[in-house]
């Protein structure tokens, strides 16, 4: 059910931007990110839980030095703690 408002507002978004003659284009790529977590003499770490990013830009000329290059992307990523119970994290994120 959330899939298909973020899929409207995508393709009204790119479609505004082919009929403006605006560029754009797709961005993607690859996240690895490390979690440290550190409380009081506690400190966790957990491993690495490979992701990914993808997601629109444009960009918006405003004059000849300067350009205004928003963007729209998704982003997956997560770890893995070992304790005495397996804890798993998985953040999807949309970023402006």
């Amino acid at each position: 059910m959330k899939k298909k408002p973020i899929l409207i507002l995508t393709l009204t978004i790119v479609i505004k931007l082919a009929a403006a003659q605006v560029p754009f284009g797709l961005k993607a790529g690859l996240v690895m990110p490390y979690y440290t977590v550190k409380s009081d003499n506690v400190s966790l770490n957990a491993s690495i839980k490979v992701g990914f990013t993808a997601g629109i830009v444009s960009s918006f000329r405003i004059n000849k030095a300067i350009s205004f290059q928003p963007g729209l992307n998704f982003i997956r990523k997560g770890g893995k703690l070992k304790m005495t119970e397996k804890i798993r994290l998985i953040l999807r994120l949309l970023a402006i």
